[in-house]
């Protein structure tokens, strides 16, 4: 393979070392660096079971190990003190899409490795002999003659014309963490430094350089000064601040802080500097602007150069209003397909791969995390991916994360799929791009119709990730989102006839959004009454359970595994069984389980009724905004706990919630502005009467 066709695609790095020399943990601390880039772990195939220790691995059986080898499933295997060890086959599609795979192997097969068709680069991690001994003995694994065999077959000849580093891992965890990434930055050829600078641009991507540095002569436009960086196989275009009041030196470049987090770039990564290229979208966009149609190919150009931060600002914000006032259904569904093509795709070959989303807005409502262990309990694979809060107390991933790790890579959550049958994750690492960070920052303040926006972004992701049957959650009230049924029917309708033109069939159910769903409000008060319905608790709030059990239902029916009519009583008896509790700990456990669940926030107050009466309506909009000042989610312990519901009788002076608040909140200015107007409306017991007369 030529080296130019090795850079478009992606590369293998196999790392080898003894055991003891820390392999397992530098790759996964390292990856938790790069979780923004290209780079994943090959997750190995051990025949030992999966709660043995060590890294974590697909655990198969010796039978069904060498069932993975007939059936071609494996790219390579050897064997190691007694175990089997096998990578998956599909390593070289993942690299042919771009992904540094990173690959813990035998010394035994490098040779094999490096004469496939594939970009092979080699990392050894060693260390001195007494490190080594001491970590071996500290492991406990082995008896002191085991230590001493392994001490003892150190030595071998690394194959020629790999490219090769070696890591002396005996210092501290950070500096074999760096040596890592220098090695990564190595391979592809990246050697400029950069270094992080406290500075602001939104969610643009800015850099700064000094007056003296190499690439002055490099900004062509000086009017509009910008640099691209190279980091491994992404190229991403950043607006150039030169400044010499920074500390940087001449041949470094600093990054903004934020322009870090949007990449999930870290500081200890290289680069390569060059000229932007000219963007080859920017005649589409413009040709959209004009009011002319686009094609899926074109539409995938030009968010391609969004997305590399190519385009400018005002281009960009142009390009969406277009979107907005001009966009066909055949446009609507070319541009989905291709803004899929830049999340990770998640190939399951089944016919039958089912999901649910939700417009949000509502309070409380975490019914994604009842949904998918009653679902997956059941057989059926549900891989969840959603985003964390914008503008609400918290999100579906929000509350996950208290439960587990939800920062996975794609081929993390395939390999949990496989295990468990779902999970529940953030986006951000499989499906979540600049250009939808424009559109979440622009959509609202241009007061553009975000419908065809909101069909494109949520139906592309769930595209990407395999699912062939939808349901989606359309709260209509006054204060979310969808805030007539007349709107709500429209996004209904776009939301069915696009998914039948991706072939997904979708079912958008329109709900009521007068009111919030559960007791809590924030993510640790609703992880506490999601434990509560799925252990069938007494206390567990009815509302959240309904509602979960109607959306689990329905996902039944369409799937085929229940009649018409009986989706949502095989969700009950699936719940009532303890299978979606055992189901949702084993997900758990295979993302990564937290040790445990983080109590409400310390301090509160108590928001008191003025007046006795009955409560006759609920501001969500006010009881999330509440939820958000009082700290939540930033604050997983801070939000609401809710002591009535629609109709409660209350009595003057009886709680409405509880506000569990974070240090930094003034007690004070928070009881004024609660009383101020608390978003519970308590009407007289006599007019409610006279009403219902």
């Amino acid at each position: 393979m030529s080296n130019q066709t090795a850079r478009a695609a992606g590369m293998l790095v196999l790392v080898v070392g003894p055991s003891g020399v820390g392999k397992d943990t530098l790759i996964d601390l390292t990856l938790q660096r790069l979780y923004g880039h290209k780079v994943g772990r090959a997750m190995r195939v051990v025949s030992r079971p999966a709660d043995a220790g060590g890294e974590d691995h697909i655990a198969v059986s010796e039978s069904e190990f060498a069932e993975w080898q007939r059936s071609g499933r494996l790219l390579t295997s050897w064997q190691a003190h007694d175990l089997h060890y096998g990578l998956q086959a599909d390593i070289p599609a993942r690299i042919a899409a771009g992904e540094t795979v990173i690959a813990n192997v035998s010394r035994k097969v490098v040779r094999q490795l490096a004469e496939l068709d594939l970009p092979v680069t080699l990392i050894e991690i060693t260390a001195s002999k007494e490190v080594l001994k001491q970590r071996l003995i500290e492991r406990g694994r082995e008896s002191m003659e085991g230590v001493q065999q392994r001490l003892n077959s150190l030595e071998w000849d690394i194959p020629e014309g790999i490219p090769f580093v070696r890591i002396v891992n005996d210092k501290t965890l950070e500096y074999g963490i760096n040596r890592f990434l220098d090695a990564l930055s190595h391979f592809w050829g990246c050697d400029t430094k950069t270094r992080p600078i406290e500075m602001t641009a939104g969610f643009r991507l800015a850099c700064v350089i000094r007056t003296d540095s190499p690439w002055i002569g490099q900004i062509g436009d000086e009017a509009n000064p910008r640099l691209e960086l190279c980091f491994f196989n992404e190229r991403r275009v950043f607006d150039v601040i030169v400044s010499d009041s920074v500390a940087l030196k001449s041949d470094q470049i600093g990054i903004l802080q934020a322009s870090y987090r949007l990449l999930g770039f870290d500081p200890k990564v290289r680069v390569t500097v060059c000229e932007p290229g000219f963007p080859a979208g920017l005649a589409l966009l413009k040709k959209k602007i004009k009011g002319n149609p686009l094609n899926e190919q074109e539409y995938h150009a030009v968010i391609s150069d969004i997305n590399e931060n190519r385009i400018s600002e005002g281009a960009a914000s142009a390009f969406l209003t277009a979107l907005s006032n001009d966009l066909s259904d055949t446009e609507l569904s070319d541009l989905t397909r291709a803004r899929s093509r830049f999340a990770s795709n998640l190939a399951w070959d089944l016919p039958v791969v089912v999901d649910k989303h939700s417009m949000g807005g509502l309070p409380g409502s975490r019914v994604s995390l009842i949904i998918i262990p009653i679902i997956a309990a059941l057989g059926l694979k549900i891989p969840k991916a959603s985003s964390k809060a914008i503008t609400s107390p918290a999100g579906t991933a929000d509350t996950m994360a208290l439960f587990a790790d939800v920062d996975l890579s794609a081929q993390r959550v395939k390999d949990v799929v496989a295990q468990e049958n779902g999970c529940i994750v953030w986006n951000g690492r499989i499906s979540h791009t600049l250009f939808d960070d424009l559109t979440n920052a622009m959509i609202r303040p241009l007061d553009l119709d975000s419908a065809k926006m909101s069909v494109a972004s949520i139906l592309s992701k769930k595209y990407a990730a395999g699912v062939t049957h939808l349901v989606i959650d359309l709260p209509v009230g006054p204060n979310v989102k969808l805030k007539t049924r007349q709107e709500a029917e429209r996004l209904k309708a776009l939301f069915e006839s696009v998914g039948q033109a991706l072939g997904i069939q979708v079912d958008a159910i329109l709900t009521d959004g007068d009111h919030p769903v559960g007791r809590g409000v924030g993510p640790a008060l609703e992880a506490r009454d999601v434990i509560d319905v799925l252990n069938n608790h007494k206390t567990a709030p009815a509302d959240l359970r309904d509602k979960a059990l109607h959306f689990a239902g329905r996902l039944l029916e369409m799937a085929g595994v229940a009649g018409v009519g009986e989706g949502r009583q095989l969700a009950l008896q699936t719940l009532k069984s303890g299978a979606a509790a055992k189901k949702f700990l084993a997900i758990c456990r295979a993302q990564g389980k937290r040790k445990s669940l983080p109590e409400p926030a310390d301090q509160y107050l108590d928001v008191l009724a003025s007046a006795s009466g009955v409560v006759d309506a609920f501001d969500v909009w006010r009881i999330n905004s509440i939820a958000r000042y009082a700290g939540a989610p930033l604050n997983p312990r801070a939000g609401i706990d809710l002591y009535v519901e629609l109709g409660s009788q209350v009595q003057a002076g009886e709680v409405l919630y509880r506000v569990y608040f974070s240090p930094s909140r003034d007690r004070a200015e928070l009881q004024q502005d609660v009383e101020r107007y608390s978003g519970v409306s308590v009407a007289p017991l006599q007019a409610t009467s006279r009403l219902a007369g």
